[in-house]
Order: structure tokens, then C-alpha cells, then sequence
């Protein structure tokens, strides 16, 4: 009976590790420091760059993600800005990004109506 006990307990311990998950947390800003509202963050797989999760940062520019410990590529993207891609270890803590790239103009703007 005590073998049973022992078993049950390492097969739960096992399952227990394997769902596991950590935060990936972290701010975006813009260039001067503020921050950047609703951006869209992805994180995709390093190896494959299959999506594994995605966020909108909030009014403060906070966002997190939830994925397994292990290396992700984290995506920022932003109206007007350039994207931004950035290697992060999901073990846990906090990652803060500073600017999304330059800002984008748009140089013509053409708008035809007919009637």
C-alpha cells in the first residue's frame, strides 16, 4: 500500500511541474518615457515563431503574458511606430521596454470623393 502512495505522489508531482506557467510582465514606452497605451503585444515561439500569446497593454502601458518557462520572442507593434521584437526568458520577473522603434509619417495623403 505504501508503494501505491508513493506512486500516486510522484505522478502527481510530475503533472503538477509540467503545467507550470509564468508571467511575463512588463511597460512599453515611447521614446521620452511615456507610455504607450493599447499596444499590441505578442509572444511567439523562438523556434518555430509560433503565436503562443498575446496582450494589450493598458492606460499605463503595463501588460502580461502567460507561457511555459523557456526562450520567447516578444513582439510590440503600435500605430505610428515601428515594430519591436526582443528575446525574453520566461522565468519569471519583469521586462520593461523603452520604445517601440521611430515614429511613422505619413508623408501624402490623398482623399477623392465622387458624387
Amino acid at each position: 500500500m505504501k508503494k501505491y502512495h508513493v506512486l500516486i505522489s510522484l505522478f502527481c508531482a510530475v503533472f503538477s511541474l509540467c503545467g507550470q506557467t509564468v508571467a511575463i510582465r512588463g511597460k512599453v514606452q515611447d521614446e521620452k518615457g511615456d507610455p504607450l497605451s493599447f499596444a499590441n503585444v505578442q509572444l511567439l515561439n523562438a523556434e518555430n515563431q509560433k503565436s503562443i500569446g498575446y496582450a494589450v497593454t493598458d492606460s499605463t502601458g503595463n501588460f502580461s503574458v502567460e507561457a511555459r518557462p523557456g526562450k520567447y520572442v516578444l513582439k510590440v507593434s503600435f500605430i505610428g511606430y515601428d515594430g519591436f521584437e526582443q528575446i525574453v526568458d520566461a522565468g519569471g520577473g519583469s521586462t520593461d521596454f523603452r520604445c517601440c522603434g521611430e515614429t511613422r509619417t505619413v508623408e501624402k495623403y490623398a482623399r477623392r470623393s465622387r458624387r
